[in-house]
């Protein structure tokens, strides 16, 4: 019996948080209508979406609050940490002048957003395969206002294959962090990051994606790293001690 009403829902997900782990996933599946893989786990986090999909080793961790999104899709061992908070405005919100706008979060395979993150789903956030918000204390906003109509706008926010989005970033409306590169800890992306005169080489040795899907329990994935190994070493710059927020580009 899956539940409609709005109030009864997040009273649910309210009582869930407090739930034994069987009880929970009970709430979470007959009453809330979510859809998850026997091997997917919820810990003790308000979840008040309107659908949510979870695939195998998807994991939600404890005292995160994920609230306001339409839709919440969950790759092969994606992850969400603790401590997190993730909200959505609905989408029949009339607050925003943006068509075809979609509260969603979809994490592709092996994604994951690590600890004490905010990050508004106005509009949809996309983490493809490996994709990483990592550090803690990282802000993706999906939504801006509009000084000429006085109302608010929304574009989608992207984190390509393998990219990876360090500490205490700021990603903006439209943000788009390209494949197998890194966002410096301070940095701030307000679109399409295409610009090489802002990327650095990491020192020499196997690229952090190659590593991290080398490591991945995921069998596929080992097929795939060697695309993103750096081919060449350009404009050598600082230590990571003194680097400038930007961008570090791996391939």
């Amino acid at each position: 019996m899956k539940l409609r009403s709005r109030r009864s829902r997040t009273l649910v997900a309210a009582v869930a948080v407090l739930l034994p782990g069987r009880l929970r996933r009970a709430a979470h599946t007959r009453l809330l209508g979510y859809r998850l893989h026997p091997a997917a786990v919820i810990g003790r986090a308000f979840v008040d979406v309107g659908e949510l999909e979870m695939d195998e080793h998807a994991r939600i961790g404890g005292l995160t609050v994920l609230r306001g999104c339409r839709l919440v899709r969950m790759g092969p061992e994606a992850t969400i940490g603790s401590l997190n908070l993730i909200t959505g405005v609905r989408a029949e919100s009339t607050a925003f002048e943006t068509p075809g706008r979609d509260p969603s979060l979809v994490m592709e395979r092996g994604s994951l957003i690590t600890y004490m993150h905010v990050l508004d789903l106005s509009d949809r956030l996309t983490l493809e395969e490996f994709g990483i918000i990592a550090g803690f204390l990282s802000l993706v906003q999906t939504h801006a206002m509009n000084t000429e109509t006085l109302r608010q706008s929304s574009s989608p926010v992207v984190v390509r294959r393998y990219g990876m989005v360090t500490s205490r970033c700021v990603l903006l409306p439209g943000a788009d962090v390209p494949e197998a590169s890194i966002v410096a800890a301070g940095g701030v992306v307000t679109g399409a990051l295409k610009d090489a005169s802002r990327c650095t080489v990491l020192p020499d040795g196997p690229s952090w994606a190659s590593r991290l899907a080398k490591q991945s329990s995921v069998p596929s994935a080992s097929a795939s790293h060697q695309e993103f190994a750096p081919s060449a070493v350009v404009n050598p710059g600082p230590t990571r001690t003194t680097q400038k927020p930007g961008v570090v580009k791996l391939a």
